[in-house]
């Protein structure tokens, strides 16, 4: 696990600032290390369980589940319950609604964004997986104060292209 994380900060997959975090090992222990196991637990391969369907060890062939102890309650949500097909196609449908609503707020956000330097370099950043204006400052060489008055009015063409499509306004937003 160390390894995979160090070879992620080393290939510039995580960033590591010597200035904000200046101990090494606190900011592996801390942040890398947590975000890989997080990230791991939420993993397909790690989420989707399915019951074994006999055990050659037993007479009846089938396995016995463990009872959950006390202890194992906060691990609740990596295993998965058994829904029926009808569940499994509503749920894909619905996230399917899902992100063809998301990509169309992002294309409007971009549509919005043409010719404004710093509306464009926070949705280039956000597509890097950096959100802090800090952050996209330091990446784009565009003045943090620029950063948070372009994100301002992204708050807000985001709450009226929301608005329009009918759509839950993200909270905090004022016109």
């Amino acid at each position: 696990m160390v390894h995979e994380c160090l070879k992620k900060i080393f290939e510039n997959n995580w960033t590591w600032d010597p200035d904000t975090h200046p101990d090494f090992v606190k900011y592996m222990k801390e942040s890398v290390l947590p975000s890989f196991y997080a990230k791991l637990v939420r993993s397909k391969d790690n989420t989707l369980v399915e019951p074994f369907r006999t055990d050659p060890n037993t007479p009846g062939g089938t396995i016995e589940p463990f009872p959950a102890s006390s202890d194992l309650k906060h691990a609740a949500h990596i295993s998965r319950e058994q829904r029926n097909q009808e569940q499994l196609l509503i749920e894909n449908e619905e996230a399917s609604d899902r992100a063809r609503q998301a990509k169309a707020i992002v294309d409007r956000l971009l549509e919005a964004a043409q010719g404004d330097a710093a509306m464009n370099a926070i949705l280039e950043s956000a597509m890097d997986g950096l959100s802090k204006p800090r952050d996209i400052s330091k990446h784009t060489k565009i003045p943090v104060k620029d950063i948070y008055n372009a994100q301002k009015k992204m708050r807000r063409i985001h709450k009226k292209i929301c608005d329009e499509m009918g759509l839950p306004s993200p909270t905090g937003v004022s016109q």
